[in-house]
């Protein structure tokens, strides 16, 4: 089968590898699906996504698949079953894993990055790993469930349903998934983004306003904020949102750079909370949930790619996905 593999910084091969053998307790999938993250990119440029990557390791792990075959007991699965797979796990037994914090077992892994992923023919996976979807939505559409499950964990971690008031940096996936969970809850949100075509996008997802920038003259008329969220990855943000958040804020970083330099003592002064969070832990069933009612303000930020060639360029920087989501889905023309 074909599959795309992380070779060393800055390259990627197309491969023929075989046909994976499920063991006990896993299932053969024939991959429908599976969305092109930031981290893909990452780990193309570095080698390093949540874990180190090792030469040859099929990357991709925002997996949708179809059920082939099983390997013993099929706790409730059957062949033909439409399947998201939750990537990430660990070993099951220790402290952190029993408390649900696998992102933190010493025997932690992940599909894409230690484990083969789903930029690929087929992929077997561990039963546990898998989530049944009613096929409502198209393979594409559901590929949205692991990066929604990542920005849930995130906004859960910052107790954001408690804020009256958020303002988020940052237009792009991770951002317009915070602006739907915030509408979700009935949250008055705004949004930073230099982009007009996101800004717009932005609206669309739920933002009260949309700026181009922080020195937006309207800005500090919606202020105070009782939230910040860093979804952009230039936590220079951070400096110019300190002064429009609440004493006792909030300030989360989402996407956060190797280094990074803060206002540490404009937080300290006004007591400002800050928060990061990694991975997905226990929000996947609930952004599944999510998704499986309909999300069409995000749906359309995908771009579906039907060869893995094309993946691999987009990755390599050969090819701009233009402000969309690229997401393999084979033979989709």
């Amino acid at each position: 089968m074909e599959a795309l593999a992380y070779v060393s910084p800055g390259k990627l091969e197309l491969r023929q590898k075989p046909l994976p053998e499920p063991k006990e307790g896993e299932a053969l999938l024939k991959i429908e699906a599976c969305g092109l993250c930031g981290t893909d990119s990452l780990i193309t440029a570095t080698g390093q996504g949540d874990a180190p990557v090792k030469a040859g390791t099929t990357i991709g792990h925002e997996g949708i698949g179809r059920i082939v075959s099983i390997n013993g007991n099929p706790k409730g699965y059957q062949v033909g079953d439409l399947v998201a797979v939750s990537p990430h796990f660990g070993c099951g037994k220790c402290i952190y894993c029993l408390e649900g914090d696998y992102a933190h077992c010493r025997e932690f892994s992940s599909f894409g990055t230690t484990l083969d992923g789903f930029f690929a023919e087929y992929a077997a996976v561990r039963l546990e790993s898998l989530s049944l979807l009613s096929g409502r939505k198209s393979p594409a559409e559901y590929s949205l469930i692991e990066p929604l499950s990542c920005v849930l964990h995130a906004y859960k971690t910052a107790d954001a349903r408690k804020a009256g008031k958020a303002l988020v940096y940052g237009g792009g996936l991770a951002g317009d998934c915070f602006l739907t969970l915030f509408k979700l809850d009935g949250i008055e949100a705004h949004l930073v983004e230099p982009t007009p075509d996101r800004r717009l996008k932005a609206l669309e997802c739920g933002a009260k306003a949309a700026y181009g920038d922080s020195l937006d003259k309207d800005l500090p008329a919606a202020a105070p904020f009782d939230l910040v969220v860093e979804a952009s990855g230039h936590l220079q943000n951070i400096d110019a949102a300190v002064p429009l958040l609440k004493p006792k804020g909030t300030v989360l970083l989402y996407g956060i750079p190797r280094t990074a330099a803060l206002p540490l003592r404009e937080m300290q002064e006004k007591e400002i909370r800050l928060v990061t969070s990694f991975l997905n832990a226990g929000a996947f069933e609930e952004a599944k949930d999510i998704v499986e009612e309909g999300l069409p303000a995000l749906d359309s930020f995908l771009k579906p790619v039907a060869s893995l060639s094309t993946i691999r360029d987009i990755l390599l920087g050969k090819i701009a996905p233009k402000g969309h989501k690229a997401v393999y889905v084979p033979g989709d023309k």
